[in-house]
């Protein structure tokens, strides 16, 4: 491969640190911040980044179906389990953006949900001690995606890990998950400035459309690269 080629690969995984900054500018500046966050208070559900986010996780959900029932067409049973389970997860998460259908459906939400939810929505992630507090999914999936990171498991065999371990392209965006994660939970420690407060409220938003975008990007990387590069 060309070194045109993979300089042209190293600018497009960072792209998504790029976005994130011009975003970070432009949230945490007065003067921008009513403009860039207008449209996430006004139409909430239905904006770009929350609709990104459900499409990668849909996408993560059946790519890793697909790798799961390859993997387990040849023998390799663990890799299936893990393929399958990444997949749920996915499917979960796909179901907690959308409301599991139900705003499009009209089915109705069972009053115990609707009791201890904080914005009566058919969701798990607004519910009881869980609603407001993110950071601890954010905070699990950094522990588990930079542990995927690593060259070697000492307690898996080496086939196991290379058919597991995330591809290098992804360490740009998982840092900016990490980078956001921080910010919320300085949020959660600390009582910040109204806007301040607002601007990781919003970043928020970013950091689950990056997780989305990790996940589809792993999968399809698995898929279409089974055996990716190790630095």
């Amino acid at each position: 491969m060309s070194t045109r080629h993979w300089t042209r690969i190293d600018w497009l995984t960072w792209a998504p640190v790029a976005l994130l900054l011009v975003w970070l500018v432009l949230v945490f500046n007065p003067i921008t911040h009513a403009m860039a966050t207008d449209r996430f208070a006004t139409e909430r559900e239905w904006t770009a980044t929350e609709i990104g986010t459900a499409i990668g996780f849909c996408g993560a959900f059946f790519l890793g179906l697909w790798l799961s029932i390859r993997h387990a067409r040849r023998g390799a049973w663990l890799q299936a389990i893990y393929f399958l389970v990444f997949a749920l997860f996915g499917f979960f998460a796909f179901g907690e953006e959308v409301q599991y259908g139900q705003p499009l459906l009209g089915f109705g939400i069972p009053e115990w949900m609707a009791a201890s939810n904080a914005q009566a929505e058919f969701t798990l992630h607004n519910m009881g001690e869980v609603h407001g507090k993110p950071e601890i999914f954010y905070v699990f999936f950094c522990v588990m995606a930079y542990a995927l990171c690593l060259p070697r498991m000492p307690l898996f065999p080496q086939s196991l890990w290379r058919d597991l371990r995330s591809p290098h392209e992804l360490l740009p965006i998982l840092h900016c998950v990490l980078a956001t994660t921080i910010l919320k939970i300085i949020d959660q420690l600390f009582d910040l400035p109204y806007t301040a407060e607002r601007a990781i409220r919003w970043t928020a938003e970013f950091t689950e459309l990056y997780i989305a975008i990790w996940a589809l990007v792993y999968v399809a990387l698995k898929l279409w690269r089974p055996e990716p590069q190790f630095r």
